[in-house]
């Protein structure tokens, strides 16, 4: 028997070795009853992999847990690597059919572990893959604390990004009720091309006799899943990308064909706080164009209650000196610069500008913007073509998604097939006379449907097409920041819809959400910070709404809107020569307090002094914390309140922003109190350490 531990001080993973099998000891492998540990020797993998037709011995419902694979698998080799980020691991099994590597990555600066397996057909005929985990482990909770181990799962959805709710395992039906396993699973999956319409690729869970905090995410811009369940009185995670039973995926494999899966991450800690920072750290380690970027301009985007679906030569000069006289860096045409109709997003997919909306052409539009000082940004849906439009006529069926022989069709569009050359190519030659005859600095990528589960046009299964489609896209996506490297690229979907470290490992920052409240906002930018790096975190700011009266567009509302946006990635929008000159100037002072802190927001970690927050509460309190200071977001939302926060080793406390608004607070020997009257308001306090 041999033991080997890969990892760090908190994160780590203890192998054991025994004859030919390889398996993973969780943190409670030694406190499991002798039948649940010799399940965990005999039979448990640390690749859970699943193959059409091959037996499986346990009797475990629709849990990927002790599949056929993992129990017949046998130990060939492991070996270790020095890397730039830390360490690496690679682990070698096979059977009679496959050969599967397991790879695990140690990001020392950030204690967490990436994993990922490739399975390998080795025998003569084909093989269709149902299942591959990215990782798994049995027993990693205090055993029989089922009511004491607590799961945060982070819901979102279209203006409701990044809601996390924790739940007790017990009261999700996981506890033991059988001495070794249950049947039963809490999954958290997503299906689609949409990775993150219903649920961030994250989850969290505590332990509270041990006092450990386990996070995960999932790398996946299509579908996902993890599932938990109990295990000898303790618990089981299987993290992966997509799989039959959850995402109707299934892959096959040609003798000597390959399949990689999709990576996931685990970080531990002893808070909720220090897993936060552990992944923030990650995810600066692992994206690719973070560490490139020497500013994080200002962005004015015109859509937001400003020209909606219809910019024009006319909006353009309306908007863009307002957009640079409060500090903007570059300004954005939306959507509808590219069709002739009002309602474009039925048309879209030539992308040739409106003689219409710009009578002396978009070019002159974009120089016109350039003159002004700013660098000039267009909006793109490459993935969608309009059904009314006849951009359809350039592309073939084998273009599109199909169901059934039938093109498929969502929201009067159709879903174009990245797997195809055609679709490439035109989408291509189209970024390029964007960036080189238009001039762009700045390209916002959306995507406004949902394709569902997949495509059955030349597919082994309809979640296989999605798997396909969505890497082709991302390569294509990946080539395009390689080729313009002096472009801003922007990542959308509907808002939050496409908020995977996967897509943000190249993107430069992304919207996340379509939110048009900024009352209801705060909800959301309270915990974006968990999901998205404050350097990445696009948020609209709108200080002018025609939806409000003008009486309601006051100091606060304006400060509000400044506020929730100097969290991450200024998205400054609206009419802004409707606001007269004092609340013209607290955007101004908000974009020059954002300057001011580029370099501290490159480098500070997510800080959740409430822990999160949830939709209702009455206050926020949340911020971002460097080595020397922290920046600490406050509000009020509801009623007259008084806000009171323990500051730890803070010597100095004072308002960051708004200083031009009146702010009542007190700060003496680490105790911050701040009153609130009963009007909704906001304010960024800067704490000195």
């Amino acid at each position: 028997m041999r033991t080997f531990v890969f990892g760090g001080k908190n994160t780590f993973l203890s192998f054991e070795i025994e004859e030919n099998r390889i398996y993973l000891k969780g943190d409670a492998y030694e406190e499991l009853n002798e039948n649940a540990r010799w399940l965990v020797r005999k039979k448990s993998g640390i690749c859970e992999i699943r193959l059409s037709g091959r037996p499986t011995t346990e009797h475990t419902g629709d849990r990927n847990i002790f599949c056929g694979e993992a129990e017949s698998l046998e130990y060939v080799s492991h070996r270790f690597r020095e890397e730039k980020f830390g360490k690496s691991l690679i682990i070698e099994q096979k059977n009679d059919v496959v050969r599967v590597r397991s790879y695990f990555e140690y990001y020392e600066g950030a204690e967490t572990i990436r994993c990922h397996s490739e399975a390998e057909n080795i025998s003569d005929r084909t093989l269709s893959l149902e299942y591959i985990g990215s990782f798994v482990v049995y027993g990693m909770t205090s055993v029989n604390a089922y009511g004491k181990c607590k799961i945060y799962v982070p819901h979102n959805g279209w203006y409701s990004e990044a809601m996390w709710r924790e739940y007790k395992l017990s009261d999700l039906g996981i506890y033991n009720g059988n001495d070794v396993k249950s049947f039963k699973k809490f999954c958290v999956s997503n299906t689609g091309s949409w990775s993150t319409k219903n649920y961030l690729p994250m989850g969290i869970l505590e332990d509270k006799p041990k006092k450990k905090f386990t996070l995960w995410q999932i790398e996946s811009n299509s579908s996902w899943s993890y599932e938990l369940g109990d295990f000898g009185g303790s618990v089981t995670l299987n993290a992966g990308g997509a799989n039959l039973s959850e995402n109707g995926f299934l892959k096959n494999l040609s003798p000597g064909e390959s399949f990689v899966g999709c990576n996931a991450a685990l970080t531990c800690g002893k808070t909720l706080q220090s897993v936060v920072e552990n992944v923030t750290k990650y995810r600066r380690a692992i994206s690719v164009k973070i560490g490139d970027s020497d500013s994080l301009p200002v962005v004015f985007n015109e859509y937001m209650y400003a020209s909606w679906c219809c910019p024009s030569e006319r909006t353009a000069h309306e908007l863009a000196p307002y957009a640079k006289k409060a500090g903007a860096d570059v300004f954005v045409i939306d959507c509808g610069w590219h069709d002739e109709v009002e309602n474009p997003f039925y048309h879209i997919g030539r992308w040739r500008e409106s003689a219409k909306k710009y009578p002396h052409g978009l070019k002159n539009t974009m120089d016109y913007i350039k003159s002004l000082g700013l660098k000039a940004g267009l909006w793109i849906e490459p993935e969608s073509v309009g059904v009314l439009g006849d951009a359809k006529e350039l592309y073939g069926e084998d273009c599109f998604f199909q169901r059934g022989g039938k093109p498929l069709v969502l929201s009067n569009r159709y879903q174009l097939d990245f797997r195809s050359e055609r679709v490439r190519a035109y989408l291509s030659d189209t970024v390029d006379r964007m960036v080189n005859e238009l001039g762009a600095d700045y390209l916002k990528f959306d995507y406004n449907i949902e394709a569902g589960m997949g495509t059955s046009y030349a597919s082994d299964s309809l979640g296989e097409g999605l798997y396909e489609h969505a890497k082709a896209y991302f390569e294509w996506f990946r080539g395009l920041t390689e080729a313009y490297p002096q472009v801003i690229f922007e990542s959308c979907a509907s808002g939050g819809n496409r908020m995977d470290y996967l897509s943000l490992s190249v993107s430069d920052l992304v919207s996340t959400s379509d939110q048009t409240d900024y009352l209801r906002y705060p909800y959301i930018v309270s915990n974006i910070l968990s999901a998205v790096l404050p350097e990445q975190a696009g948020i609209w700011s709108y200080p002018w709404s025609e939806a409000m009266d003008s009486k309601e567009i006051d100091e606060e509302c304006v400060a509000m809107n400044m506020v929730n946006a100097l969290v991450g990635r200024i998205h400054l929008a609206s009419k802004l020569y409707q606001l007269n000159e004092n609340l013209f100037a607290l955007v101004q002072e908000g974009i020059r307090y954002y300057k001011e802190n580029e370099d501290f927001k490159r480098q500070a970690l997510p800080w959740f002094p409430k822990g999160f927050s949830k939709n209702g509460d009455k206050t926020l309190a949340f911020g971002l914390k460097g080595e020397k200071k922290a920046l600490l977001f406050v509000y009020n939302m509801k009623g007259k309140n008084k806000v009171k926060l323990k500051l730890r080793g803070v010597r100095a406390a004072e308002v960051g922003y708004p200083k031009r608004l009146k702010t009542e607070y007190a700060f003496k020997e680490g105790l911050l109190e701040i009153s609130f009257d009963d009007r909704p308001q906001a304010r960024i306090f800067e704490l000195r350490y």
